[in-house]
């Protein structure tokens, strides 16, 4: 199950989490469609579900830990900016 399933399940079903999010189930079901959740739409959902579903669960190519604590995990640099350090 993908983040965003789970989310839903968690949630109750998409208009659950969409009324959550203070949205529409329309914009949901836009992203179970599409496959992608917003970024700043993970924060909300990250939050509203108290952390069971995380950003890096809903949206994987963003370097969530860059955002969280500030200080870059290793593996999220560029290759030529690890062999610098």
């Amino acid at each position: 199950m993908n983040g965003l399933q789970q989310a839903i399940e968690l949630a109750g079903g998409q208009t659950a989490l969409a009324t959550l999010l203070g949205l529409k189930q329309g914009h949901v079901w836009n992203w179970l469609k599409s496959g992608r959740v917003p970024a700043e739409q993970c924060i909300r959902i990250e939050a509203a579900l108290n952390g069971e579903v995380r950003c890096e669960d809903l949206h994987d190519d963003i370097a969530w830990s860059v955002l969280r604590n500030g200080s870059p995990d290793p593996a999220d640099r560029p290759a030529q900016e690890q062999e610098a350090a």
